[in-house]
């Protein structure tokens, strides 16, 4: 599956009261590695510094156990927000409904989202079905949520994976695409290795789609025109690659940035694919130079950034040495030497 970018993953209503014994009066609950799956979500959300959005249930129902003031209210151990994580409290079924859920998310354009949490034929499809009538590009993780055995209309007893089942199929293709734990891990946090000569073809688009589409907010379309032109040198790519200890992020088997070290700790590129801008993927990136760095005892680390590049440079800790102009192809360039003392902690 390829996970669409500007994504939020959503965890709802996963609490202390879904352990109350009520809930399985009819049966036992499904999915009993849901929680864990949950956590495996939040970790890679975590990792890539991607939105995340608690769902917290605070009921109005004087009996329920998911009424705020007692234990049942607090969120379980495997879905506890961490600090400056969003929380959002609802009191009905959807977390659409009297809440600012969805002006949150469009304010930060994000246009899709991943659901978990429970149970998957309540607030789950609820929230799942307000979602996809909103426009929002759903996806619905399957073993990340569960339910609880329960009779239907006539009366006959339904397992507890029978009404799961049932909940994802009248959702799956309609308001959502239904999907696994591991099909969204394949697709999220980025792992970062050593580059292989087959990566050559992916990092030049990768160079292409990161100055066309990413550094264009900051230069003109002929400046674009000159950095990234329509042909590139692929030998003369190819060479740099192989003159320096290039490392190569890839989420599953996909590149998607790609960066260098030279021997005097000189960054010569850095480029991250456009549809996997704020994913962590830049900063998995620094960490592998920073890493290698400190290991070759280098007393730091410089760079050239570009005015795009420059905020994240700065969030890295380095600081502007000088601003500078620079000429490629016939058109002129702002950029900054930057620079960043390695510590020996």
């Amino acid at each position: 599956m390829r996970l669409p970018p500007q994504n939020a993953l959503l965890v709802i209503d996963l609490q202390k009261a879904i352990d109350d014994p009520s809930w399985a009066k009819d049966g036992p609950r499904n999915n009993p590695e849901a929680e864990a799956n949950i956590a495996r979500l939040l970790a890679a959300w975590r990792a890539s510094r991607a939105p995340l959005f608690h769902i917290r249930h605070d009921s109005v129902e004087p009996q329920s156990v998911y009424r705020p003031g007692q234990q049942g209210n607090a969120f379980k151990p495997e879905a506890m927000p961490r600090t400056g994580e969003t929380i959002i409290a609802k009191r009905t079924n959807s977390a659409f409904i009297g809440t600012d859920l969805e002006p949150r998310l469009r304010a930060a354009g994000i246009t899709s989202l991943v659901v978990a949490g429970v149970i998957t034929n309540n607030s789950v499809e609820a929230t799942v079905r307000m979602a996809g009538n909103l426009g929002f590009e759903t996806i619905l993780v399957a073993d990340a949520c569960f339910t609880f055995a329960r009779r239907d209309y006539d009366g006959r007893l339904r397992s507890a994976e029978e009404v799961h089942a049932m909940s994802l199929a009248n959702l799956d293709g309609e308001y959502c695409r239904v999907v696994r734990t591991a099909d969204v891990l394949a697709t999220v946090g980025a792992t970062v290795r050593a580059y292989a000569p087959a990566d050559l073809d992916a990092l030049i688009e990768i160079f292409r789609s990161s100055v066309r589409q990413v550094a264009c907010r900051d230069y003109t379309e002929d400046q674009v025109k000159a950095w990234a032109p329509d042909t590139i040198d692929r030998e003369a790519f190819a060479a740099r690659r192989a003159a320096k200890p290039t490392f190569v992020a890839v989420i599953g088997a996909k590149p998607v940035g790609f960066a260098d070290l030279e021997p005097d700790g000189h960054i010569d590129m850095l480029f991250v694919d456009a549809e996997h801008q704020r994913r962590g993927v830049a900063r998995a990136l620094f960490e592998a130079i920073e890493a290698a760095a400190k290991d070759q005892g280098l007393a730091g680390l410089h760079t050239e950034a570009s005015i795009t590049a420059r905020r994240f440079f700065e969030r890295c800790g380095f600081s502007v040495v000088e601003p500078q102009t620079v000429t490629r192809r016939g058109q002129q360039f702002r950029n900054f030497k930057m620079a960043k003392p390695l510590s020996e902690e």
